[in-house]
């Protein structure tokens, strides 16, 4: 069990409510225990492992394309109720997280209770997993999939439905609680910036998304253009000198990271609900026509192309604490192909899960049209030239960074070495001259 159930009577028919404050106690605990250990290895094979024992654990069969595409062929309904109910576990999954993510930021309750980054998708998981089970015994006359249709007729309907039934949940769930100390709410107005648009005057480019974003009412927007990295946060907070804990800005970040995920998903099978699936095969949304593991990593490595087309690494380097922070960026978290394009992937899911709440509109057309694109294209090789040259321009921008953060040190050193021995200028000089080679062969490995 994942937290205990407080079992009332609603006119004479037995109901069950999760307490929030237990439920949130529960999931942090049981996350951190030995069940979980393996969370801590951040590699791609055991992380794929933990996707399919996640997938296993909620009852789900994993399906072939071709034993989809079958069901399809003989039997529409099923493949529809299918489809459907899989966009519906997706909608409710945005909007528990969501709600997670203004509930954390507010202090109204503490969804993480200071657990390690490496084990918050797990959390939110199982939270999404218990809103679930609550809201089918609350709407027992509701399935995932009428949500999931009710959604693809209307989003706005279907949000504001789940929006009142979830906000019913909490209260219930918490009205019996005792009274909460009230805390400030978690301050992450660190500054007022614009995450500017820079493209206003270039041609339509299907992978670049010209939003922009500003943290004048959603201050969090700020960690959008940011990498999700202990050692990049805690430069940034000592920069800034804020007193906030690394681990607990992280929490917030890869929540946001999973909101932008079901929303680009949810987005996207909106989009080819009442398309053929036979015509998304070969392209990366496929995996979310026929509801099948992505096993080849296509939309993963789509996001990171798009993350790099739409310059987002780039939207905050007029900030000078953002370049010293990112320049921190140890490079053996980027030795690879595969690191980078995880790297990429977060950043892209989480800027786009702002921007899909700041214009949700905007979000629709784009990725309409990005679908049809990729429908149309023909070239099987244009995402592996694109996906390439992305991972050499991550490279090229952390090399650059890490050589200008080399210049300022030997500026800032250079009176200083002046007053030396001729032996320790010499070592001084050497070790600065290592680490700018150390940089430069980042950008050509």
């Amino acid at each position: 069990m994942l937290s205990k159930l407080i079992r009332k009577n609603h006119g004479g028919k037995l109901r069950y409510s999760y307490n929030l404050g237990q439920l949130s106690r529960k999931i942090s605990q049981n996350v951190s225990m030995g069940e979980n250990e393996m969370l801590l290895d951040s590699s791609v094979n055991t992380m794929k492992k933990i996707l399919t024992i996640l997938h296993n654990a909620h009852g789900t069969r994993v399906d072939s394309r071709e034993s989809v595409l079958d069901v399809y062929e003989t039997d529409r309904s099923k493949f529809d109720d299918r489809f459907y109910e899989s966009l519906g576990n997706d909608v409710l999954g945005l909007r528990t997280v969501e709600m997670l993510i203004g509930l954390q930021l507010r202090n109204e309750i503490d969804v993480f209770k200071d657990s390690s980054p490496n084990h918050t998708r797990a959390i939110l998981q199982r939270y999404i997993s218990a809103f679930k089970d609550q809201y089918m015994r609350e709407s027992s006359f509701v399935s995932m999939a009428s949500l999931g249709r009710l959604f693809h007729e209307s989003p706005q309907r279907a949000n504001t439905a789940l929006n009142n039934s979830i906000k019913r949940i909490v209260l219930n769930a918490t009205k019996d609680s005792p009274p909460r100390r009230k805390t400030s709410p978690l301050n992450l107005s660190f500054c007022r910036v614009n995450l500017y648009n820079p493209f206003r005057s270039c041609p339509v480019d299907p992978f670049s998304l010209r939003k922009g974003l500003s943290t004048k009412k959603h201050p969090s927007n700020l960690f959008s253009a940011m990498i999700n990295d202990p050692v990049v946060i805690r430069e940034f907070l000592r920069d800034l000198k804020k007193n906030l804990k690394p681990g607990a800005l992280q929490n917030i970040m890869t929540a946001q990271s999973l909101s932008g995920e079901l929303a680009f998903r949810i987005i996207v099978k909106r989009c080819l609900a009442d398309t053929d699936p036979c015509a998304a095969l070969d392209t990366p949304f496929e995996f979310y026509r026929l509801d099948i593991p992505d096993e080849l990593s296509k939309v993963k490595k789509l996001k990171a192309i798009i993350a790099s087309k739409s310059m987002l690494l780039k939207r905050l380097d007029w900030f000078p604490p953002y370049r010293r922070s990112i320049a921190k960026l140890p490079q053996e978290k980027f030795d690879s192909n595969e690191k980078v394009i995880i790297f990429m992937e977060d950043l892209f899911d989480r800027f786009f899960g702002s921007c899909y709440r700041q214009d949700p509109k905007y979000c629709q057309n784009w990725i309409k049209d990005l679908v049809e694109f990729q429908s149309q294209c023909d070239d099987d090789t244009l995402l592996d030239r694109l996906l390439q040259d992305s991972v050499k321009d991550f490279r090229s921008m952390f090399s650059g960074l890490s050589f200008n953060a080399f210049g300022a040190r030997w500026a800032g050193n250079a009176y200083l070495n002046k007053t030396k021995s001729p032996n320790d200028r010499v070592n001084a000089t050497r070790q600065l001259l290592k680490d700018a080679r150390s940089g430069l062969s980042a950008s050509n490995s």
